[in-house]
């Protein structure tokens, strides 16, 4: 706890080492004792820093070692209940209780396992309490020039701790278990949220691009098949028979022509191979990247700046405007495609996007919305993608994709009625952002209303509304220490420090 904190009526600040068990903080085999090389397929489970969340134990992650190391290690034996507190604290203290396990476990080095002395703290309150905002910023305070910051045990026993009557203690972990369980309830709802957001705008995009949300459109204005034919002509600058693409088999209304994305563009190309050395922080142009590339946004949140040589001939050619279509072909997000729909200047793509310039400008809307949707463009592009680890789209794919081509009028009433919708979905969105926003914020300010003595009343209200004494929690401690301790020591041993400590003994002498 904070220094600045003040303490609940009959509660005491002690340090962590206070209240264990004897022997009860330690962390795991250093160095050669346990190395990477003794991990086994099976066995006996190692407790590693990947296991450990704020609040929570990752149970997916599993790493052993054979019984015969164990045995060489046994000092180290972590069981249910036990607390473990990562080493490192870069956000949040990661802590959490030890469930259960089907196997027998060993702590690693960048583990502590942690076990209070059940008589005065219940080990869930004290992990509650490492887990708070205020707990991190106050270990973060004792490391000094680390460039990762880690705490050894030294540290960790000398942590302060604030400690209430152990029956109050009890009452704050249930109160707290219980509003925890209905924040994740929350945020489980707002995940299954997002997920139909997702679903919703790709069973959008797929519907326009098979020609079922302009049925009524089509219905009721004549003369649309034959602008359907007019337009792919002029798209294809010819003959649209002679553009068609060879084995498609897509589903749309009878009159919209069928093309290859290489004859509806007048330019289909990729980025230079060459211009890494003219990478430069503050050059005039940018290099587009697949990372601008995201689907259906030209996201210019990352910028590598390009100076490539004024008569460089690459220049022209990889040249992007406004209206161009990107579609990535080499990397992780392989087959994105957006729309540069900004006016921009001196930018050119590199060798991992491909630039599609439509014929027509004003084909450029419905382009992207059929590149990007699930049962057209982007069901091919992930069916041709190959190689593994760093998947790649060929070019001659590219140049193959087949377009169904409604014309222009219907176009614009396909891209317009999309639009209203993603309107829609986006105000969704940001409401469920901002409410994901407060649910992530919702579990510190429970704990920080916990360790203030105001998510339940405190033992000292209540046995004032009682008319009853109760036992501080500085009481406590010393009661359970001079029962833990032999006839010689309670002999020599003075009473424990109180400093720190709050609260009174009786409702009666608070009355008086």
């Amino acid at each position: 706890m904070s220094e600045e904190e003040e303490l609940p009526e009959g509660w005491a600040s002690k340090p962590l080492d206070d209240l264990i068990e004897p022997g009860g903080i330690f962390d795991g085999p250093f160095g050669s004792r346990l190395k990477t090389s003794d991990y086994t397929d099976s066995g006996v489970r190692v407790m590693r820093l990947e296991n450990v969340a704020n609040l929570a134990f990752v149970a997916d992650k599993q790493t052993f070692i054979s019984e015969s190391k164990y045995r060489t290690l046994i000092k180290h034996t972590v069981a249910e209940g036990d607390l473990l507190v990562g080493s490192f604290v870069d956000g949040a203290v990661r802590v959490c209780i030890l469930p259960a396990l089907p196997t027998k476990a060993i702590a690693k080095a960048d583990c502590f396992c942690v076990r209070t002395e059940r008589r005065v703290a219940d080990r869930r309150f004290i992990a509650f309490q490492l887990g708070r905002n205020e707990t991190r910023d106050a270990l973060v305070e004792e490391i000094h020039g680390a460039t990762r910051p880690r705490i050894n045990t030294k540290q960790l026993r000398a942590l302060p701790i604030a400690v209430a009557p152990l029956p109050e203690q009890h009452r704050i972990v249930e109160q707290v278990e219980a509003l925890l369980a209905q924040v994740n309830q929350a945020k489980g709802r707002l995940d299954r949220v997002k997920v139909i957001l997702k679903r919703f705008r790709q069973a959008v995009l797929a519907a326009a691009c098979s020609g079922r949300l302009t049925e009524e459109w089509r219905a009721k204005n004549s003369g649309w098949s034959t602008d359907a034919s007019d337009f792919t002509v002029l798209l294809t600058g010819g003959d649209p028979q002679q553009a068609e693409p060879v084995g498609a088999d897509l589903d749309f209304p009878e009159g919209w022509g069928l093309i290859s994305l290489d004859s509806g563009t007048s330019h289909l190309t990729s980025g230079s191979r060459a211009w890494k050395p003219y990478y430069r922080d503050d050059g005039f142009g940018t290099f587009v990247m697949a990372q601008n590339v995201r689907p259906l946004k030209f996201d210019r949140s990352f910028r590598q700046g390009v100076a490539p040589p004024e008569r460089d001939p690459e220049r022209g050619r990889t040249t992007v405007r406004q209206g161009d279509l990107l579609v990535t072909i080499v990397g992780a997000n392989t087959g994105d495609v957006c729309r540069v729909d900004v006016p921009v200047k001196d930018h050119f793509v590199c060798q991992s996007v491909a630039l599609a310039r439509p014929r027509i400008e004003t084909f450029s809307p419905f382009l992207e919305l059929w590149l990007n949707s699930p049962m057209h463009g982007q069901a091919l592009y992930y069916e041709w993608a190959y190689g593994e680890g760093r998947p790649h789209l060929s070019f001659d794919h590219l140049r193959s994709t087949p377009l169904a081509v409604p014309g222009a009028a219907e176009q614009a009433e396909i891209v317009r009625i999309v639009q209203r919708m993603f309107v829609l979905a986006d105000t969704i969105e940001a409401r469920l952002t901002t409410a994901s926003t407060r649910a992530e914020k919702l579990p510190q300010s429970i704990l920080s209303k916990a360790f203030k003595g105001e998510l339940v009343p405190t033992e000292a209200e209540l046995a004032r509304a009682e008319g009853r004494s109760f036992e501080t929690a500085e009481e406590m401690l010393e009661r359970v220490k001079a029962t833990t301790a032999g006839p010689k020591e309670r002999a020599t041993k003075g009473p424990m420090d109180t400093r720190g400590s709050r609260g009174r003994r009786t409702s009666r002498s608070t009355r008086s």
